[in-house]
């Protein structure tokens, strides 16, 4: 008799223990992955604002001038593109944009694989004027 209460009671604590822990562990994985996405974002917000400086920069500067950076793209980035000439966009998987203004026409053509990219920030003349191009060196 006194072993099976024993053995009872060990099952009750340890179903109880596992009622307990197995939620907190998916709440807590699910909290880290908010936060590495937030993470990646802020990361890509910065970056963003860092080649948008160094296009206005470039072209006040004018043609021919040239700087290469060199920049991490996190994973989960599906699209880098520019609207308007004046926004460089990036897109992540979960369907999250961000959205920089430049003062100056822009010409974005990034790849988006995650990992070390050296970005070329070049400025141009065209028929239409004079803008910044930003390109992976190849």
């Amino acid at each position: 008799m006194r072993k099976g209460q024993f053995a009872m009671e060990y099952f009750l604590v340890i179903g109880f223990s596992l009622v307990i822990i197995t939620p907190m562990i998916f709440l807590l994985h699910n909290e880290y992955s908010n936060v590495r996405s937030d993470v990646h974002r802020e990361h890509v917000s910065e970056l963003s604002r860092e080649l948008i400086y160094q296009a206005e920069k470039l072209y006040y500067q004018g043609p021919p001038s040239q700087t290469t950076m060199t920049a991490y793209f996190p994973p989960g980035l599906t699209d880098v593109r520019e609207e308007n000439n004046t926004y460089i966009v990036f897109k992540f998987e979960d369907g999250r944009e961000i959205n920089t203004w430049s003062r100056v026409p822009i010409n974005v053509s990034l790849r988006t694989f995650s990992g070390q990219h050296n970005i070329v920030l070049s400025v141009k003349r065209s028929e239409t004027g004079v803008y910044v191009e930003i390109r992976d060196d190849d």
